[in-house]
C-alpha cells in the first residue's frame, strides 16, 4: 500500500456546461409562508451568464 494520494483532475471547459441552481438561504413572511433565496453555480470556465430578476426568472421541475 501506497502512502501517496491520488488526486482526481476535475476537467474545466470555457463554455457549454450547466449552469444549476444553488440553495442560499430563506426568511420567514408574517403570513407563515416562506421566502426562498437561490443563487446559480456556473460550471464553465469563462462563460458568464447574466440573469435578470423578474417574472420569467424561475425554477421548473423536469419530469425525467
Amino acid at each position: 500500500m501506497s502512502g501517496n494520494a491520488t488526486a482526481q483532475a476535475r476537467r474545466m471547459l470555457l463554455s457549454g456546461e450547466i449552469v444549476s441552481p444553488a440553495y442560499e438561504g430563506w426568511w420567514p413572511n408574517e403570513d407563515g409562508t416562506y421566502k426562498l433565496f437561490f443563487g446559480y453555480m456556473n460550471s464553465n470556465w469563462e462563460q458568464q451568464f447574466d440573469i435578470p430578476v423578474g417574472p420569467e426568472n424561475y425554477f421548473n421541475v423536469v419530469d425525467e
